[in-house]
C-alpha cells in the first residue's frame, strides 16, 4: 500500500481515534446476540481495518465494515494476490 492509499483509508477512520475498545459487549458477542442489541457500539478493530482497506483498495469484500470479522479478513488476505502475509499463527 502505498502513502497515497493509506491516507484515503485512514481518512475514513480518522475521526474515531481515540475511542475505548467496546469490551462490554464481549459478553453479547460470545453468546451471540450482539446484532439483536438495539445499541450501537463503536467499531472493533475489525471492523476498522476493513473501512481503511476499502478506502485504500476499493476492494468490495470490505465494504460493509459492520460484517468483517477477524476471520473474514483473513480470508480475503489469503485469497488475493496483492497481499504478503508477514506472519500466520498465535503470538505467544
Amino acid at each position: 500500500m502505498n502513502d497515497t492509499a493509506f491516507q484515503f483509508g485512514f481518512a475514513l477512520v480518522r475521526g474515531k481515534l481515540g475511542q475505548l475498545y467496546p469490551w462490554w459487549t464481549l459478553p453479547l458477542i460470545a453468546a451471540g446476540v450482539a446484532r439483536l442489541s438495539p445499541a450501537r457500539a463503536p467499531d472493533v478493530c475489525s471492523e476498522n481495518e476493513a473501512e481503511v482497506l476499502f478506502g485504500a483498495t476499493g476492494m468490495v469484500e470490505f465494504s460493509n465494515p459492520d460484517a468483517r470479522t477477524p476471520g473474514h479478513l483473513a480470508v480475503v488476505f489469503k485469497r488475493w494476490q496483492g497481499f504478503s502475509i508477514l506472519f500466520e499463527g498465535v503470538l505467544q
